[in-house]
């Protein structure tokens, strides 16, 4: 399944994991930075969007960090990483509230959403499973 279709729904997830700490806020900036550019690669390329759902360890400094590349294939690193991840989605309408339904394809002429559109938190450690 999609990962939008095993998460736990925003109504559902506890408020702190929506919280990015003052500490990171620069940080995670730059990875919606590395995601608007993304989508613009993507856009321009006639491909669509250029990602549904994304995660990344937003402890990481982008600028400094060799492995510091958000995931956007669906893949989640769940054992090899001590910080909780950071993810990105992409749901339908109706499914932002509700937690139902898979992203919404691209269509022919549609332009991405921008970044801070999408939903945004914290992996629950029990969706690490």
């Amino acid at each position: 399944p999609w990962v939008s279709e095993w998460l736990v729904p925003v109504g559902q997830a506890p408020p702190e994991l929506f919280d990015v700490p003052e500490r990171l806020r620069q940080k995670k900036s730059k990875w919606d930075q590395q995601l608007e550019a993304l989508d613009q690669r993507a856009w321009q390329g006639g491909e669509g969007w250029g990602w549904q759902v994304a995660c990344a360890n937003i402890e990481r400094d982008i600028d400094k960090a060799w492995a510091a590349k958000v995931r956007k294939d669906g893949y989640v690193g769940t054992f090899t990483t001590q910080a909780p991840l950071w993810l990105w989605v992409r749901r339908g309408d109706s499914s932002l509230s509700e937690g139902a339904g898979v992203a919404k394809r691209p269509q022919q002429g549609e332009a991405p959403p921008p970044v801070c559109s999408a939903e945004q938190r914290y992996l629950m450690p029990v969706e690490d499973l």
